[in-house]
């Protein structure tokens, strides 16, 4: 296809310029009309073309650099959210470990240690969710049913049965999983503590 078009274009610039060649020599000049000033004319509005071309290249180049420039900014913005939410989740991470070496040093904790199991075993199963990986949301349901037999015997307080209740709503693809009414049931089932 490519070829064909080469060979085409090839065969008209041969025609034109045959055609100029054969005029210029039957007539070299007639009264009113000089064919080299046609050539030169012809030839002057070619470079002009050329000249506009490149012109509008140069522009086109610009507008591509800047749409690139946009394009640079917009990503630098997404790695700053994503590089702001991996330190919110480290830190948030780091504050459940406190809490535990809180609890293992002085053997008081200001949340139970249910409330971080729970807590860290429905944050695994919204990140799993988040990724697809939906074999592991279920074994994760699968062994929170095996642990938490009685959930009413687990006291937290009403902020964090809230917290908890939106952590489920937001695992994604809840048809995928299972088990999901059941961790809904365990999680509404959880003791309120005063």
């Amino acid at each position: 296809m490519k070829t064909e078009r080469i060979i085409i274009y090839v065969v008209i610039m041969v025609s034109l310029v045959l055609s100029v060649t054969a005029n210029c020599r039957s007539l070299p000049r007639t009264a009113g009309l000089d064919y080299i000033g046609v050539i030169v004319g012809i030839l002057a509005l070619l470079v002009t073309a050329l000249i506009t071309w490149n012109i509008y290249s140069v522009v086109d180049f610009n507008r591509k650099k800047d749409e690139l420039i946009r394009q640079e900014q917009i990503v630098k913005k997404l790695v700053t959210l994503v590089d702001e939410g991996l330190s919110k989740n480290a830190a948030v991470t780091e504050q459940s470990f406190s809490a535990i070496y809180l609890y293992l040093i002085t053997k008081k904790e200001p949340m139970s240690l249910e409330y971080w199991y729970l807590n860290h075993v429905l944050f695994a199963i919204l990140r799993y969710s988040e990724s697809g990986n939906f074999e592991v949301c279920n074994a994760l349901i699968k062994m929170l049913m095996e642990s938490v037999i009685d959930p009413s015997k687990i006291k937290i307080r009403k902020e964090r049965l809230s917290e908890f209740l939106q952590i489920t709503s937001q695992i994604k693809r809840k048809d995928k999983i299972e088990n999901y009414a059941e961790l809904v049931r365990i999680v509404s089932s959880l003791g309120i503590r005063a």
